[in-house]
């Protein structure tokens, strides 16, 4: 997308409140069920993860800290600690995230 094109970080942030990510709704959880059953079948039990972009729901955060692991947040409206970034991590999850990076090979979404 043309830089000219893309929303203005207020009306983006407005738009992703617009989203219902409720961690407690079945469907939404069901939805990140194959992520997590992923993340359980070759990540080890324990093991620290980064939930990149996760938004306003962390559906998969919720349902992986419920079976033992750590997980941190990272979403550049909703949990912006860049400090995060900063982190070693076992694993990384970015579900519904590459549509959003403008410059996904690069560290910035500049």
């Amino acid at each position: 997308m043309h830089p000219a094109s893309r929303l203005p970080p207020e009306k983006e942030k407005a738009r992703y409140l617009e989203h219902n990510n409720d961690i407690t709704d079945p469907r939404y959880r069901e939805f990140a069920r194959p992520l997590y059953e992923q993340v359980r079948e070759h990540v080890p039990q324990g093991a620290m993860g980064l939930d990149f972009g996760s938004g306003t729901g962390p559906v998969s955060a919720d349902m992986l800290g419920r079976a033992g692991y750590e997980i941190r947040l990272f979403d550049p409206f909703f949990q912006p600690d860049a400090e995060i970034l900063q982190g070693t991590y076992d694993f990384i999850l970015a579900c519904e995230v590459m549509e959003h990076l403008f410059i996904p090979w690069m560290s910035s979404a500049a």
